[in-house]
C-alpha cells in the first residue's frame, strides 16, 4: 500500500474558505490518486476524512511519532518556511523528504531546506532565490510549475449569471482584481486608477483578508461607490467572474508563481499584470498579457486598464494568445510530472540529507545567543527558559535596547558579538531576517532560525541535560 505524508501551509478549513471543494483539495495532495492514502498532518486543525485524505491535527512534538507509526513511502510538506521546517525537523530514518517552494520572498525561505531529500521549485524565480539564500545543490532541485483545472477555468457562457452581476455592480466596464488582501497584491494602486478612468469603470476585488484600509483609501480617492470587495469564492464561480469581466489587473509587487493569471488566461479574461518574474517568464508583453513596468504608478496602470477595455482587437489578442498559455500549465500535466518527481526522489535516496541532520541536532547541545531583543526574541527566550536553557546574551541593532538586559541576561551590539569567541550559535529571531543571516554567515558565525531551532528541540529528548535526536 502506497502512503504519503502530506504537511500543508495552508490548514484545510482556510482552503475551502477561500473556494477550494475537498475534491480539488484530494486532487493537489493526491495527485491521479496515486497514493493509496494521504495523511494531511497539520497543527491547526483538521477536517472529516475524505477519499484517499485522512486529516489529523498534532502539536510539533508528537509528528514524527504518527509518521513512525504510518510507515509511508514519503513526507511532503507544501511550503518552504514553517510547514518545511515541521517536516525536517520530523523526519524518520529512511523515509525521504520532498519540499516544495512556492515564493521567492527571501525571507520565506528557510535554511532547513538543506535538509530536504528534493526541493521543488514553482519557477525560475524561486530556483534562484533558493540556490542563492540557501546551500542546496542543483542535483536536489526540481522544477514543477502549478497548474490550473481547465475542466473549471475556461470561458463560461452563463449569461443569467453575468446579469445577476450587471445588476449588482452596475452596468459598464468591470475591473477583477484576484488575490488577499495584503501589500504583495498591490490593490491601492488599482483603486487609484479609479481617478483616472470614466466613471462607469468599476473594480471588483476577490480574495480573503481585511479590507477596511482599502475602503478608506477608496472614500479618500472619491471612488467609494466604483470599488467592491468580495472574499473567497468557489473556483467554479471564480471561473465565471473571470468570463465576465472587461479584464483581470492585478499588479502584484513580487509571486512565486502567479496562478490567478494562469486562470483568467484560461478563462478568456485579458490579464494586465506586472512586468516581474515569475508573470514575465510565461506571459509576453503585448500579445497574452500586458506587463506594466510603472506597476505603481496609477495613471499608468489606468492608461493600460482604458486601453485593453476599449481596443477589441488588442483584446481578443490577449485573449487568444493568453488561451494557449493556458493550455501548458493543465492540471492533467501536472499530476503526470508530480509522480516522476516522487518516484525520481524515491529510486535516488541515498539519506545524506538526513545523516546531515545529526549534526544540527548535536548544535542543540552549544552555547546560543538571541538575535534579536524584540517581541519574537522575547517570547523564544521565554520558551528556552521554561526547558532550563539560557543563552549567553542577547544582541541587538537597536542602540536603545544596548547596555539594558531581558532577566538579568545582557542585550549586546554586534560590534561586542563579532569580538566573541564563536563557539556558540546564534538563533535569528526578527521577522525580516535575510540581510542579518547573510552578514552572519559572511562574519563566520554558526546560525539557526528561530523557528528551526524550537522545531529540532520540540524534536529532541532531554538525556543527562543533554539533547538527542529522538530518531537517530
Amino acid at each position: 500500500m502506497r502512503k504519503l505524508v502530506y504537511i500543508p501551509l495552508d490548514g484545510t478549513r482556510t482552503l475551502l474558505k477561500t473556494g477550494f471543494s475537498i475534491e480539488q483539495i484530494e486532487q493537489e495532495y493526491n495527485p491521479q490518486k496515486y497514493f493509496d492514502e494521504v495523511y494531511v498532518i497539520s497543527t491547526k486543525d483538521r477536517v472529516d476524512d475524505y477519499g484517499t485524505l485522512k486529516f489529523i491535527k498534532s502539536d510539533v512534538a508528537h509528528i514524527a511519532s504518527f509518521i513512525s507509526k504510518i510507515n509511508p513511502i514519503a513526507v511532503r510538506a507544501n511550503g518552504g518556511f514553517f510547514c518545511c521546517d515541521i517536516a525536517l525537523a520530523c523526519r524518520v530514518k529512511a523515509i525521504p523528504v520532498m519540499v516544495s517552494v512556492h515564493d521567492d520572498m527571501y525571507d520565506n525561505i528557510r535554511q532547513s531546506l538543506v535538509f530536504a531529500d528534493k526541493v521543488v521549485c514553482i519557477s525560475e524565480a524561486v530556483k534562484k532565490a533558493v540556490k542563492l539564500l540557501t546551500d542546496v545543490k542543483d542535483e536536489n532541485i526540481m522544477m514543477l510549475p502549478r497548474f490550473v483545472d481547465n475542466s473549471i477555468f475556461q470561458k463560461k457562457y452563463d449569461f443569467s449569471f453575468f446579469k445577476k452581476l450587471n445588476n449588482k455592480y452596475g452596468s459598464g466596464k468591470h475591473i477583477i482584481h484576484v488575490g488577499r488582501k495584503t501589500n504583495q497584491k498591490n490593490i491601492e494602486t488599482v483603486i487609484e486608477s479609479l481617478v483616472y478612468l470614466p466613471k462607469d469603470y468599476k473594480l471588483i476585488q476577490i480574495g480573503l483578508g481585511d479590507e477596511s484600509q482599502y475602503l478608506d483609501l477608496a472614500e479618500k480617492k472619491g471612488v467609494i461607490d466604483r470599488v467592491f470587495f468580495i472574499g473567497g469564492i468557489p473556483r467554479e464561480e471564480l471561473a465565471l467572474y473571470y468570463s465576465w469581466a472587461d479584464c483581470m489587473c492585478t499588479p502584484s509587487r513580487w509571486e512565486g508563481f502567479g496562478l490567478v493569471f494562469i486562470e483568467a488566461c484560461a478563462c478568456e479574461c485579458p490579464v494586465i499584470t506586472s512586468n516581474i518574474v515569475p508573470m514575465n517568464e510565461y506571459l509576453k508583453d503585448n500579445e497574452s498579457a500586458m506587463l506594466l513596468d510603472d506597476f505603481e504608478n496609477g495613471k499608468k496602470v489606468a492608461e493600460v486598464i482604458f486601453k485593453v477595455c476599449t481596443d477589441k482587437v488588442l483584446a481578443d489578442r490577449l485573449r487568444n494568445e493568453g488561451k494557449k498559455v493556458a493550455y501548458r500549465y493543465d492540471i492533467t500535466n501536472a499530476g503526470r510530472r508530480e509522480i516522476e518527481n516522487y518516484n525520481e526522489m524515491i529510486k535516488d535516496l541515498n539519506c545524506n540529507s538526513a545523516n546531515n541532520l545529526k549534526v544540527e541536532f548535536e548544535k542543540l547541545n552549544l552555547p546560543y545567543v538571541i538575535y534579536g531583543a524584540g517581541n519574537n526574541g522575547k517570547t523564544f527566550y521565554k520558551k528556552m527558559h521554561e526547558l532550563g536553557k539560557e543563552p549567553i546574551c542577547f544582541v541587538d541593532r537597536d542602540s536603545c535596547k544596548n547596555l539594558k538586559n531581558i532577566n538579568k541576561i545582557k542585550i549586546i551590539n554586534y560590534d561586542e558579538l563579532c569580538a566573541m569567541e564563536k563557539n556558540f550559535i546564534v538563533v535569528v529571531t526578527p521577522c525580516i531576517r535575510n540581510n542579518i543571516i547573510c552578514k552572519l554567515k559572511k562574519d563566520g558565525f554558526s546560525i539557526m532560525e528561530m523557528e528551526w531551532y524550537e522545531n529540532l528541540i520540540d524534536n529532541a529528548q532531554l538525556i543527562d541535560n543533554q539533547f538527542y535526536s529522538k530518531w537517530l
